[in-house]
């Protein structure tokens, strides 16, 4: 699939624009689980009678803190991060421009010993 190059703004754009709906999406979800507990709470309370506001939070919260972070280390952090260096050695990036310059070198390097020895 073609893929344009709309230069490093948009991508940084983008990237500062995910961590700060990020920081947002918490405190979206706090508002979203205090509407779900004020909605549902005579039904959980039916099943758990125990479960208080701050122990529903604090469930709720470690899962989504903890545990859905481990499962994503778990199964999606590989394949992300071989697509991002896929992307990355496929584009302008700086790191590659310098291991191209310094394949060049040493080549150049290993030619000129070669000379040397004969």
């Amino acid at each position: 699939m073609k893929q344009f190059n709309l230069g490093r703004w948009p991508g940084a754009y983008y990237s500062q624009l995910i961590n700060g709906l990020t920081i947002i999406s918490v405190g979206s979800s706090i508002v979203n689980l205090t509407v779900l507990w004020a909605v549902t709470q005579d039904q959980i309370k039916r099943w758990f009678p125990w479960l208080n506001y701050a122990l529903f939070l604090g469930i709720i919260l470690f899962i989504v803190m903890v545990f859905l972070p481990l499962i994503d280390y778990m199964f999606l952090y590989k394949t992300r991060q071989a697509f991002l260096n896929e992307q990355g050695y496929k584009h302008k990036n700086p790191f590659r421009e310098d291991i191209d310059l310094i394949k060049a070198d040493l080549k150049e390097l290993l030619e000129k010993d070669k000379r040397n020895d004969a």
